[in-house]
C-alpha cells in the first residue's frame, strides 16, 4: 500500500548561525523493527529506512520555520546548494522578517523532490498562530488533506514543528477520514532524549483507531448509523459486524419488519465473541450492543419487538421512523391476534374485503381508539411527502412531529394490545 507522509518543521533545536550548518542534532533513531538510521530530522530517517512505500511526502510549516534544515544535509555534501540553502537562512531567520518567499518555496519543493525521488508538496502559513490568523491558517490544513491520492494511506510525522502543528494536521485528516474515505494512518514520533545516544521511535497509531472508533460508535449511539462502525468490527467481530450492516440498512430503509431475524442475528453475534478478552472501545461497543439486545427480552411476538424498536427510534430522535414503526405494530398485532401470521405485510390479504384492515377499523371504533385513526394519517402524510398542500406551504410547527404527539400514539397502541391479544 503506498503512504504519504505528513510531517512539520518549526524552529527545533536548531543553530541559526551562518557560520555554522550543524543545524538540527544529528540524532541515532531505533524504528520498531530495530532499524537503526542517523539524521538531522526525522522525516529524512523515515525515507531512508523504507519501512514504507512512500510515494508522496507534504510538509507543512509557518514562513519563518526553519526550512534551511530541510537541505543542510545536502548542502555538507555538495556545495552547489549553498546559495539556496543562504538564502533560505536570510529569509526564514530575519526578526520580524516576511520569511520564506513563495518562488524559495516553490524552489525547495522541486530540489526536495529531486534529491529524493518522491514529489514534495511544501505549504507555509503566517507564522503567528491564535484566534485571530486560525481562520486563514485551518483551511490551508484542510487543503492539505485533500491532497492526498485516492488510495493513499497515511504516515503522519508529529515529532518536528510548532505544538499546534500537528494537532492541526491531524484534525484535518480526521475530518477527511469523516467525509470521505477511511483511510489507515500511522502516527509516529521520533522521541529526543538529551544525554542519551538512541531516541526511539514511538508508534502512536492506536490514538487513531481510539478516535475512530470513538466517533463511529458516537454515531450509532446517537442515531443508528452503524456503517463505520461496522467496517471498524469487521477484523475482531464478523458476526457483529454483518448485524450492525443489517439493522442500519433496516433503521435507514423503515423495514421494521425485519427486526425478529435482525435481533435473533445480534444474539447470535453475541454469543460467539468472548466478551471477557475484550477492551477499551472494544468492550463498550460489546456493551452497547449487548444492552440493545436485552431491551428485547421481554418482547415475545413480532409486533412487540417492532413497538420496542420504536421506543429506541424515539430515544435517539428519528421521529419519523418511529411513526412508521408504531404504525406497522399496529396492522402486525392485528393479524398477530385473528389472522394468519404468515401473511404479514401482504397488503393484498391486509386489505381483501371483511379482512384485517377492516377488524382494526372495528376495534378501534369499539374501544374509542380514534387516536390510532390520527397515527395512520400521520404516517401516510409521512409517506406522501406531507400531504394535500404541502408542496406550496411553509412548514409550520404544528406539522412537526413531536415526542410528545409519539407518546400518545404509544399509549394507544398499548391500549390496542392489551384488546388484541396474540393467538396461542
Amino acid at each position: 500500500m503506498p503512504y504519504t507522509l505528513i510531517a512539520s518543521i518549526g524552529t527545533g533545536m536548531y543553530d541559526k548561525s551562518k557560520n555554522d550548518s550543524t543545524g538540527y542534532r544529528i540524532t541515532t533513531y531505533r524504528f520498531p523493527n530495530g532499524i537503526e538510521i542517523s539524521s538531522r530530522l526525522f522525516l529524512f530517517s523515515i525515507l531512508e529506512s523504507r519501512n514504507w512505500d512512500i510515494n508522496q511526502v507534504i510538509l507543512v510549516g509557518s514562513k519563518t520555520s526553519s526550512w534551511d534544515a530541510l537541505i543542510v544535509q545536502a548542502y555538507e555534501s555538495d556545495e552547489q546548494y549553498a546559495s539556496m540553502w543562504l538564502r533560505l537562512i536570510e529569509e526564514c531567520e530575519q526578526i520580524d522578517g516576511a520569511g520564506i518567499s513563495e518562488s524559495s518555496l516553490s524552489h525547495l519543493q522541486t530540489l526536495l523532490g529531486n534529491l529524493f525521488g518522491i514529489p514534495f508538496l511544501l505549504r507555509a502559513h503566517d507564522p503567528t498562530v491564535n484566534n485571530d490568523t486560525l481562520p486563514s491558517i485551518f483551511p490551508l490544513y484542510r487543503e492539505i488533506a485533500a491532497e492526498i491520492p485516492y488510495g493513499n494511506d497515511v504516515l503522519l510525522d508529529i515529532t518536528h514543528g510548532f505544538r499546534s502543528m500537528p494537532m492541526f494536521l491531524y484534525q484535518s485528516l480526521r475530518f477527511s477520514s469523516i467525509r470521505q474515505i477511511l483511510r489507515e494512518v500511522t502516527i509516529l514520533y521520533g522521541e529526543y532524549i538529551p544525554g542519551r545516544s538512541i531516541s526511539l521511535v514511538r508508534d502512536l497509531s492506536k490514538f487513531w483507531e481510539f478516535s475512530e472508533a470513538s466517533e463511529a460508535f458516537d454515531l450509532f449511539q446517537s442515531s443508528f448509523a452503524g456503517e463505520t462502525l461496522a467496517f471498524l468490527l469487521e477484523s475482531w467481530w464478523p458476526k457483529g459486524a454483518a448485524w450492525m450492516k443489517g439493522f442500519t440498512s433496516l433503521v435507514k430503509t423503515n423495514y421494521v419488519l425485519q427486526i425478529g431475524q435482525s435481533i435473533n442475528q445480534l444474539g447470535n453475534a453475541l454469543s460467539a465473541i468472548d466478551a471477557d478478552g475484550l477492551w477499551l472501545w472494544k468492550r463498550e461497543v460489546y456493551l452497547a450492543c449487548s444492552a440493545l439486545f436485552s431491551r428485547f427480552k421481554n418482547a415475545a411476538c413480532l409486533s412487540d419487538r417492532i413497538l420496542v424498536l420504536s421506543d429506541l427510534l424515539v430515544e435517539k430522535q428519528l421521529f419519523t421512523q418511529a411513526i412508521i414503526a408504531l404504525q406497522i405494530a399496529v396492522e402486525t398485532r392485528i393479524i398477530e391476534s385473528a389472522y394468519d401470521s404468515s401473511r404479514i405485510g401482504d397488503y393484498d390479504y391486509w386489505n381483501a374485503q371483511g379482512g384485517p384492515k377492516q377488524f382494526k377499523y372495528d376495534v378501534q371504533t369499539e374501544h374509542k381508539l380514534f387516536v390510532l385513526r390520527e397515527l395512520e394519517h400521520e404516517r401516510n402524510r409521512i409517506a406522501h411527502g406531507g400531504g394535500v398542500g404541502a408542496w406550496k406551504s411553509s412548514p409550520k410547527k404544528d406539522g412537526i412531529i413531536s415526542a410528545d404527539s409519539l407518546r400518545v400514539y404509544r399509549d394507544s397502541v398499548i391500549a390496542l394490545f392489551a384488546v388484541c391479544k396474540v393467538k396461542g
